[in-house]
């Protein structure tokens, strides 16, 4: 097992039991899922400790492609390395796409060749629809939203990165967190109605083994095959695929 630390935003940090064989397969799964392969050259801007850069160091590794790591993250140095390393994709979080959209001028004085770069991965916390629309339109690259936990190892629905451009938009707009991803199963408790909002569940090799000597919360969430993850969300049959949606939280606390 790696142990990683999460839920500081819900509740006490807990220690997450990923097991190699959940890594992997979700590697497997974002690999099929953003068509990765060897000439892929993505950037890691967030830390390592991290489930994101953990998970998709491991998707270059199995194809062959290359990681450009970043020491720590920086809004000015952040389209340079792009740039300077020819990169093909990144993966960030939603405090990047805003912070680096608060300073679109300084890239736009620059004048950074980022032809190289074809998508950057978002996700791991709300994405504001509005601002990702603003961003998208400024640096003319696809943001490609995701969405998933440490508990299971990263990614289970992602947005197709083969959308036409109007497809793309439209659920851009809409606020989607993308549609199944392959070694998951994902639904709605309770098998509602399209539209109709439920706490979504998730199954499948990818999943943790549970807490680290934390009975209580494992079995208050890993139970009858499926990982409970307090995320209220609901799904849409549109483009042709079954696309999911956060709601909201099942739990929330505030932080001050």
């Amino acid at each position: 097992n790696i142990v990683l630390y999460t839920s500081g935003t819900t509740g006490q940090p807990k220690g997450t039991l990923i097991t190699r064989r959940g890594i992997t397969s979700n590697a497997d799964g974002i690999i099929r899922w953003l068509g990765f392969d060897e000439n892929e050259r993505l950037n890691l801007v967030l830390p390592l400790h991290h489930v994101s850069s953990t998970t998709f160091s491991l998707t270059s590794l199995m194809v062959g492609g290359t990681l450009i790591l970043n020491s720590r993250y920086s809004v000015s140095e952040f389209w340079r390395i792009v740039s300077q390393e020819r990169a093909t994709s990144a993966s960030i979080v939603p405090t990047i796409m805003a912070d680096l959209l608060a300073r679109a001028d300084d890239f736009d004085r620059k004048g950074y060749d980022i032809s190289s770069l074809k998508k950057i991965m978002i996700g791991s916390a709300p994405v504001p629809a509005n601002t990702a629309c603003q961003f998208v339109d400024r640096f003319g690259v696809r943001l490609i939203q995701g969405y998933g936990s440490t508990e299971v190892s990263l990614r289970v629905t992602g947005v197709p990165p083969s959308l036409s451009d109007d497809q793309y938009r439209d659920v851009l707009k809409k606020n989607a967190i993308g549609v199944e991803l392959d070694n998951n199963n994902i639904c709605i408790d309770g098998a509602p109605d399209e539209g109709d909002i439920g706490e979504i569940l998730i199954r499948g090799p990818v999943v943790a083994d549970g807490y680290l000597n934390q009975p209580e919360a494992t079995n208050e969430v890993f139970c009858n095959g499926w990982f409970h993850t307090g995320d209220i969300g609901y799904y849409r049959d549109m483009h042709g695929h079954r696309f999911y949606f956060i709601h909201g939280r099942k739990k929330e606390i505030i932080i001050k």
